[in-house]
């Protein structure tokens, strides 16, 4: 998918940098005079989770939609003759559509780039796929990824940008990038998260004086934004994401100390609206201050024609997903407990794939089943949605009898059960293993998420994930759960 820029994304880059330089004092003969208001047009939006069609919601209409979405930015700013921004507070990829997952976001970033966003702040489910995918993502964005707060384990040093300076027009602007990490996830281990509201403190110190309008981007949720806000009264503005709410009408906490007030906006999830927050500034000495924010919700109907290059964007990955890769007689079907045939199918799948003695995943690692007749790439995204990478360990019969006692796993290639004498047997392929031996193991790389027994032990990356595995297992005739 190729990146494409236009002339209102140049344009939009024009507005971001200084336009207006005076050239002479302000009230001199020949001068204009000199202003005593400014204004900007600030849209927001968060917790897309890629969603790239529209969805049904509750009342039954079509709603959200990336091509939907980008029309209707387009139209305001088609309509304004101020500077407009945008911006995202974060969870683009997670629990999205099987295109978002198949591209590992890359279609969510592609259309942002189409829809000319100014920042991005990652929410916790952006790291899922992992920081390597995201970084990869970052350099593909037409616009900086913000996290003051997360920072690398090894070094300390910032992951992304903890700030952003633009000037517009006379008004000099501060974003802030704030956000949360699942820490128990395994793309959290080669990073650390600080304090959000200290970093918020230490940031807003440093840009204060140097901007009239501060504006903190979090996926932190609106609970935490109210805490934030009596924390840190130097900001002006934030601007939310992470706890889905629907503000209609922005939240106004007063500043416990001094004069005004920090706004609180949050504009839902999947696309359903797009945040609008009109910001007047009113000249104090050679400085502005916040005179007046107006802030609503504009929605997205699956009625407003699409933005054409997005919807062609959604279109060209969604036809790649509809490509057959297997097929099978019988339904495969995964269960919650007991035997699971898709979760030992996909087992088996990532055994073939590593030449590993044993494979193991965890239960959630597939999801739903695979219907006779024909498997899709879509079928492969829809049963594994996560993107598991594979790891490699080499473990013991005894380690390998913990972590399958200690979690709800499964494994191909072996089984360890319980003799009448009260030990625990383990079988490889059927025969009696060693309990002392080392094997080598892949798994799936949140199995040691469930097993802590295995989180300490030293891993390699196999470059395989579950559903790599699961597609190249199914696309030869052997590998299919019934020839046709």
């Amino acid at each position: 998918m190729a990146q494409t820029t236009g002339p209102r994304r140049r344009l939009r880059t024009l507005l971001l940098l200084v336009l207006a330089v005076p050239l002479c004092p302000g009230g001199a003969a020949g001068c204009p005079p000199e202003r005593a208001t400014a204004e900007l047009v600030l849209l927001h939006v968060n917790d897309t989770h890629g969603t790239l069609e529209p969805r049904r919601g509750a009342d039954g209409v079509l709603v959200g939609g990336l091509a939907h979405l980008a029309a209707v930015v387009d139209s305001i700013r088609q309509a304004e003759s101020r500077p407009v921004l945008l911006v995202h507070t974060g969870d683009l990829f997670s629990r999205g559509d099987p295109a978002c997952t198949y591209t590992a976001g890359e279609v969510e970033i592609r259309a942002m780039n189409l829809t000319g966003y100014d920042a991005l702040v990652p929410g916790n489910g952006d790291f899922y796929f992992g920081i390597d995918n995201l970084l990869h993502q970052a350099a593909l964005a037409a616009f900086p990824l913000l996290a003051g707060n997360v920072v690398w384990r090894d070094t300390g040093a910032a992951v992304f940008a903890p700030y952003l300076w633009r000037q517009i027009g006379e008004v000099r602007l501060g974003l802030i990038g704030l956000t949360v990490l699942r820490e128990d996830h395994p793309s959290a281990d080669p990073l650390v998260l600080l304090d959000a509201f200290e970093t918020a403190a230490r940031l807003a110190a440093e840009l204060r004086p140097r901007v009239d309008l501060l504006v903190a981007l979090t996926h932190l949720g609106v609970d935490q934004d109210s805490l934030l806000a009596l924390r840190v009264p130097a900001l002006d503005v934030i601007v939310g994401g992470h706890s889905h709410t629907v503000l209609a009408e922005p939240l106004r906490v007063r500043r416990a100390a001094g004069s005004g007030e920090v706004v609180i906006l949050q504009a839902g999830d999947r696309g359903r609206f797009v945040g609008r927050a009109d910001i007047r500034l009113a000249r104090a000495g050679d400085r502005w201050r916040v005179d007046s924010i107006q802030a609503g919700l504009v929605p997205v109907f699956a009625t407003t024609p699409p933005h054409p290059a997005v919807a062609r964007l959604v279109a060209n990955t969604e036809a790649l997903l509809q490509q057959q890769i297997g097929w099978t007689d019988t339904a495969v079907v995964h269960r919650r407990s007991g035997r699971t045939d898709l979760g030992m199918l996909a087992a088996a799948a990532v055994r073939a794939a590593t030449g590993a003695d044993v494979a193991l995943l965890d239960r959630g690692a597939v999801q739903g089943s695979l219907d006779p007749g024909p498997i899709t790439r879509g079928d492969l995204v829809r049963i594994h949605p996560w993107r598991n990478r594979v790891l490699r360990l080499r473990l013991t019969g005894d380690q390998l009898c913990a972590a399958l006692a200690e979690a709800d796993l499964v494994s191909a290639g072996c089984s360890c059960t319980a003799t009448q004498q009260g030990t625990v047997e383990l079988h490889i392929d059927g025969v009696p293993a060693t309990r002392d031996r080392l094997y080598t193991v892949a798994i799936g790389e949140y199995v040691r998420a469930v097993a802590s027994s295995l989180r300490p032990l030293a891993a390699e990356d196999t470059g395989w994930r579950v559903e790599t595995a699961l597609e190249q297992f199914l696309a030869q005739p052997a590998g299919c759960p019934s020839d046709r």
